[in-house]
């Protein structure tokens, strides 16, 4: 009888690949560690193997930080978090930059502590360095429960494995960097806009914070509550092109006036377009001014046609608003506010959210600051 090889087809490697290529898309805001678990088990249930794990090369420590585990105990995890250049499996294979396989660690002088191996359950590994053409990156590396021979079909296998995560984490992190960096202009423009402003000094730290607590009432995904929080600081960004002097007018606005500021939701989405990074943003900044009922603006969307972030912002920088003091007005009560909540719901505001944002307000999870 033929002796089925224990690694996959090129069909299950290619099918693989692509749920990995699809999961990073649809994740492509978070933090390219987060994603790194994912992408290991996936690995190691495709090599029909126990356990794994990625450990990324520290430049400041110039060690090699596990950054990644699958199949392995929280005990071992802790004793083997950081391994230094050159020693050990890792330490060798990220020093010569070439895949290294152990048929059993028991017999094997490179591996450190066999005896955690023999805890764990594992015997045999494979190990393979995560580099590009520019730099190195760390190693990956894969444990089996039994004994084995790895053949050079195999070995080659796992080397494309390496590669394509080496590549995933050049890139992901690239983007990630960028659309971090991006954020942090955006964030600049808010503390000019509120230095300009007066009356909304911490306004938009505040609508984010409010927007997440009714996200995480909802018991929206993880991610979607990262998007909020990193984008609806810039809701009112558009705002920087407004004139101070009406911004902190006393007195009511004229009809002009009033048409400048309508028209920030609009200026804030065109401004942040243009940078991929911020694509997300730009629903939320552009519709957090629309009302249920159609009569807000700019558009002019109604019900579910407004995005549901759009919504929550709505209400949290209603909140807000109301609760903080103004030039024309002092700040008002909870009691006031939670009225006016109540009387505009259906209205200007998803009945859903207000009837959330009272919760949050009557158990004291959200106090105006």
């Amino acid at each position: 009888m033929k002796k089925k090889k224990a690694y996959p087809k090129i069909s299950e490697l290619l099918l693989s690949l692509n749920s990995i290529c699809e999961y990073i898309c649809r994740h492509i805001l978070q933090d390219p560690e987060a994603l790194l678990g994912y992408v290991l088990k996936k690995i190691v249930l495709l090599m029909h193997a126990k356990a794994g794990n990625i450990r990324l090369f520290d430049e400041s420590t110039k060690t090699l930080i596990l950054k990644a585990s699958y199949g392995v105990s929280k005990k071992y995890r802790k004793m083997k978090l950081a391994l230094e250049v050159g020693t050990s499996v890792a330490g060798y294979v990220f020093e010569n930059g070439k895949v290294y396989v152990s048929e059993n660690l028991k017999k094997n002088n490179l591996y450190r502590h066999p005896e955690y191996a023999i805890r764990e359950g594992i015997t045999s590994l494979i190990s393979a360095p995560l580099t590009t053409s520019e730099r190195k990156l760390g190693v990956l590396s894969i444990y089996f429960p039994k004994p084995r021979k790895f053949d050079q079909e195999e070995i080659e296998f796992f080397s494309i494995l390496a590669n394509f995560l080496a590549a995933f984490l050049t890139t992901h992190v690239l983007h990630y960097q960028l659309r971090r960096n991006y954020l942090d202009i955006a964030k600049a423009l808010i503390v000019t806009l509120e230095e300009k402003d007066t009356y909304t000094k911490g306004h938009s730290e505040r609508v984010r914070e409010y927007a997440v607590k009714i996200a995480k009432k909802f018991r929206f995904h993880r991610e979607a509550i990262r998007i909020l929080s990193d984008f609806s600081i810039l809701h009112d960004i558009g705002k920087v092109v407004v004139d101070s002097s009406i911004l902190n007018k006393k007195e009511a606005l004229s009809e002009e006036e009033w048409r400048i500021i309508k028209q920030h939701p609009v200026v804030g989405a065109k401004m942040i377009a243009p940078v991929d990074g911020l694509i997300y943003a730009i629903p939320l900044v552009k519709h957090h001014h629309e009302r249920i009922d159609g009569k807000g603006y700019p558009d002019g969307l109604a019900g579910s046609k407004i995005p549901l972030m759009a919504r929550i912002i709505a209400v949290a920088d209603a909140f807000d608003a109301m609760t903080s003091p103004r030039a024309y007005r002092k700040a008002l009560t909870l009691e006031q506010v939670r009225n006016q909540l109540i009387k505009n719901a259906g209205k200007q505001f998803d009945e859903k959210i207000v009837k959330v944002m009272i919760d949050l307000i009557e158990t004291g999870e959200v106090v105006p600051k």
